[in-house]
């Protein structure tokens, strides 16, 4: 996830008695160049740590010994997060949770991450993950996007884009396609 000095943009969060199995497959990821922060989650509701620490990362592995991902669905509701930056690690056969099984589960949705990020965008295959963010995202007060067309001036404006932007992207990409092709269309000829 992140090369050299650079702050890690992956994240885990253990609770309970994944938290030591966490910590040992933090050393294991690294030996594959996998570099993740974590933070142990103590109680609920949860302090700002816990937010802002979701928030700092691109995709957070929530690591749980049950099936139903019940930790995960607390920072989705509570945190207002895209449930798709939240990635659940579920461990529910009944015996202990291993840094072993950890690890293989991140490596392997770490890989098919990539894998579909190249089937979408094949020229993705020929090029590094980069862990800088560049540019500008001009965001609003307002909790809603602010996507507008407009007519004499040839363009369309897409501000108040938030985190949610970047699972939302392909949604707000057609929707100033099918503004600028109505932009396009010839307007009726009165008679």
């Amino acid at each position: 996830m992140c090369i050299g000095k650079d702050p890690p943009r992956g994240g885990g969060v253990p609770h309970g008695g994944t938290a030591a199995a966490m910590h040992e497959a933090l050393d294991l990821l690294d030996g594959q160049g996998l570099h993740l922060d974590a933070l142990r989650v103590r109680a609920f509701p949860f302090g700002d740590e816990v937010i802002e620490f979701v928030e700092r990362h691109d995709t957070v592995f929530v690591v749980e010994q049950n099936r139903d991902a019940q930790l995960r669905t607390l920072l989705v509701n509570e945190g207002a997060f895209d449930p798709a930056k939240l990635m659940p690690v579920l461990h529910y056969d009944g015996t202990p949770v291993t840094a072993r099984f950890i690890a293989g589960a991140i490596a392997d949705k770490l890989a098919a991450l990539i894998s579909r990020g190249e089937e979408i965008v094949p020229a993705l295959k020929n090029h590094e993950v980069t862990a800088i963010y560049a540019g500008l995202r001009p965001a609003t007060e307002r909790k809603d996007y602010c996507i507008t067309a407009h007519e004499g001036l040839s363009c369309i404006t897409v501000g108040g884009i938030r985190s949610t932007g970047l699972s939302g992207a392909l949604g707000i990409a057609q929707h100033v396609e099918r503004l600028a092709a109505l932009a396009r269309a010839p307007t009726a000829n009165p008679r």
